[in-house]
This record gives structure tokens, sequence and C-alpha cells, in this order.
């Protein structure tokens, strides 16, 4: 077993900020979560920030963060699997097919709701890929 295996990795970027959270394993086999933070400043300087929670912690740091976008306004946070148990397209990379089908029901008429049915994805999902395709300005205007 290599030192610090990573197990999982994930990225969100904003702006001028983006965040690293990796999942690795310690050599002496313990889980830990690595949050990196890269800021690139007016000068195009990076600055790096990171903080790590230990296995012993997970549970807590859930409670914790889950309180807080509760209290930030977010009613419900769900894992990946249960979002897909009641939309299985959801975070799945969109085909071709799939964008030339959302462009020609949604140039019928067809509802965001109508349409997160259709694809089985969720509505604001449909919104995002409308307004990247440019169909949102199509079609709003009745």
């Amino acid at each position: 077993m290599s030192e610090n295996q990573v197990l999982s990795q994930q990225k969100i970027s904003n702006g001028n900020r983006t965040y690293y959270f990796d999942l690795k394993l310690s050599a002496k086999g313990k889980k830990y979560l690595s949050l990196n933070e890269v800021k690139t400043d007016e000068a195009g300087e990076k600055k790096y920030s990171r903080i790590m929670f230990f296995e012993d912690d997970f549970k807590r740091l859930s409670l914790v963060f889950n309180t807080l976008m509760s209290e930030a306004g977010l009613k419900e946070i769900y894992s990946l699997e249960s979002l897909r148990e009641k939309y299985p397209n959801a975070y799945t990379p969109w085909e071709k097919d799939d964008d030339l089908k959302l462009e020609k029901l949604y140039l019928k008429g067809k509802s965001v709701e109508e349409l997160s049915r259709y694809f089985k994805r969720q509505p604001g999902a449909i919104e995002a890929r409308l307004s990247k395709l440019e169909l949102l300005e199509t079609v709003s205007i009745k």
C-alpha cells in the first residue's frame, strides 16, 4: 500500500477559487479528508490553504456541515444515491442525442417539469442544459 493513497477526489471551481476534496488513506490504513483551497489573487499569484479531517471526525463533520447548510437555507442535502432514486440520470453526462431530443421537445412546448420527468434529471439540470444550448431565450418570450 502506498503512503497517502488517494481513494476519491472531487473539485469545485468558482471564479478565482478552486477547492479540492481528496479522500485519502494514510500509511497506517486510516482514512482522512484533505480539503485544499487554491486562490488566485489579482496579480495572478496562487495562495494555498489546507485542512484535514480524520476518520474519527467524519460523522461530526457531516452533522455540522448539514446543520450549517440547513441554517443557510438549504432544506435538504441528498447523497447522489438518494438523488438518483428520483432522478436516475442525475449528474451523468449529456449525450448528443439527448441534446437533440431536449431541443425538439422544448421547442414543441414541453415544460421544464415534463422534460425533467422524461430525461430523469432534476429541473435545475434541465434549465442549465437549455441555457447552455441557448434555448431558454428562444421560447420564453411567448
